[in-house]
């Protein structure tokens, strides 16, 4: 963690304007077409403009940290460490071999190489992190040291790696069943020293390996993983291939992510419209919400991130706007509708009220 001293931006928002923004909306039919016009989109868009300009900056001098980049992790473990850890990765690759991670201290770490990694259950996915493979290249490289120096988890500074076979995925178990330990910890399972390739010690910036690491077992008396193992009449080279075609796929689908826009060429304008007045209805309540008791201040990662959102919105609406309805032509539109409810209702009338033939004495004195 990078600590540095500089500026840091609080902005408040008005609440006289916020208020006139809440009591349009919370009165704003905009899941009619007829009361969402042009005219009254742009009144909106107007106030909502107003109230965004009328943000006020507070700057304040601290101490702010920030996580390392990509490169700055690497020059923090130093070249000896990055080609050591290199090697193991693209050697557990080459093994068929999935490198997972489990956060600790370094003291836990050094006991869990020796004694293995006891969990309460038997499932990997709950206690370590199956790290990015590159099974299709001999000379994988690690990708991602900024996490191994900042671990997501408690920020851990012992991390143990351990080698999860393959096998492990569709026909071996990788779990021995143990009992209550003498602490007094529920731990009901381990997974074998004999798998643990060794640890990182983060604060010393050194990579102990495991003596009695090895990459193939004897499996007799061990139990199946619940998170990975799905029994099939397959092998590693299908395990591999899939997850490789995963791997592609999303990243495909998280590409696409960054292009997709909140607009819907397969929608109405007013459709794309209702949608995006929705959302920035529920911003502007909770906006309310928030300025209940007190002003309403974000942070600058909080107001980036919510103004990011807002004008992905207000998009949506400027490309709506031309298409929809104007208050003339919904008034037109809106007789129309009444006078067509009115004739229903005249016809229905008509039709509840009886008949009477006048001619008819006796169905005259009935009545």
């Amino acid at each position: 963690m990078i600590k540095y001293n500089g500026l840091v931006n609080t902005y408040t928002f008005d609440k006289e304007k916020l208020q006139e923004l809440l009591e349009l909306v919370n009165n704003y039919k905009y899941y009619d077409e007829n009361y969402c016009t042009q005219e009254a989109i742009n009144n909106f868009l107007s106030l909502l403009n107003n109230f965004l300009k009328e943000v006020k900056v507070d700057s304040k001098e601290t101490v702010i940290e920030r996580k390392e980049t990509e490169e700055e992790a690497r020059e923090t473990f130093g070249e000896s460490f990055i080609n050591q850890f290199d090697e193991i990765f693209s050697k557990l690759g080459i093994e068929e071999t999935f490198m997972a991670i489990h956060g600790t201290n370094p003291e836990i770490a050094e006991m869990i190489m020796q004694d293995g990694l006891k969990y309460k259950n038997s499932g990997i996915l709950g206690t370590a992190v199956l790290q990015d493979m590159d099974f299709n290249n001999r000379d994988a490289k690690y990708g991602n040291y900024a996490g191994l120096l900042n671990w997501a988890h408690k920020d851990y500074k012992g991390l143990v790696i351990l080698g999860i076979p393959c096998e492990c995925f569709y026909k071996e178990p990788l779990w021995e069943q143990i009992g209550v330990s003498e602490t007094g910890i529920e731990f009901t399972s381990r997974i074998k020293p004999e798998f643990v390739v060794g640890y990182i010690d983060v604060l010393e910036k050194k990579l102990v390996l495991n003596p009695t690491y090895r990459r193939n077992h004897d499996y007799k008396g061990l139990i199946y993983d619940n998170d990975i193992y799905q029994k099939r009449d397959i092998d590693n080279k299908k395990i591999i291939s899939d997850y490789m075609n995963f791997k592609k796929e999303s990243v495909i689908v998280e590409e696409s992510k960054k292009e997709e826009s909140y607009y819907r060429e397969n929608k109405t304008p007013f459709e794309n419209t209702s949608i995006a007045m929705e959302e920035l209805s529920r911003i502007i309540r909770s906006f309310g919400l928030m300025a209940e008791n007190k002003p309403l201040t974000l942070s600058e990662n909080s107001y980036k991130d919510i103004l990011s959102e807002i004008y992905s919105y207000i998009d949506i609406l400027n490309k709506s706007i031309s298409k929809l309805k104007t208050n003339e032509e919904a008034t037109r539109d809106l007789l129309k509708i009444e006078e067509e409810q009115k004739r229903i209702s005249e016809l229905s009338l008509a039709e509840e009220l009886p008949q009477f033939d006048f001619d008819d004495d006796e169905s005259w004195s009935r009545w």
